[in-house]
Order: structure tokens, then C-alpha cells, then sequence
């Protein structure tokens, strides 16, 4: 099994698990991929519109929420202690 690579920064196998791969996103991110950025938000923001419409917010509401939750993962990055808890 090979390993992935986003731009020169080379990620867990194909195979691994979920934690793994999405730490291998989170160091990628944290070093300036948007590829990587990209596929934390395509992982996760399934399960967030999931979190925000069950709590009872409209779509206006949810997606608002879902920007501030990227906006703010972005901005503490590099504060993530545990990038596989993602």
C-alpha cells in the first residue's frame, strides 16, 4: 500500500483508518494544502449540516454555522493537540 500525498506531504495509506487519514489532512492543512483543507471539509461538513439541521436550525441558520465552524478550525490549526480527534 502506498502512501498518499498532498503536495509533497505524504499521508497515512489509502487503507488506514479514519483517524489516521484525517490526521495526515490536518498536518497537510496545517501546512498549507488546499487540497487538504478540502477534503476535511468534504469529510466532516456531511456530519455538521447533520449536527446543525438537528438541532433545529433552518438552512440559512446551519450553513452560517458550518462557515464559522471552518472559519474557526482554520484559524486554530495549529492549536489541534490530537489532529486524529478531529
Amino acid at each position: 500500500m502506498t502512501p498518499v500525498e498532498h503536495r509533497g506531504t505524504r499521508l497515512a495509506p489509502a487503507g488506514d483508518d479514519r483517524a489516521t487519514r484525517v490526521a495526515g489532512l490536518v498536518e497537510a492543512a496545517r501546512q498549507g494544502c488546499q487540497d487538504a483543507i478540502g477534503d476535511l471539509v468534504t469529510e466532516f461538513s456531511p456530519l455538521l449540516w447533520q449536527v446543525a439541521r438537528t438541532a433545529g436550525l433552518g438552512s440559512s441558520d446551519a450553513e452560517d454555522v458550518l462557515q464559522t465552524v471552518w472559519l474557526r478550525l482554520l484559524t486554530h490549526l495549529d492549536g489541534i493537540r490530537t489532529p486524529a480527534a478531529l
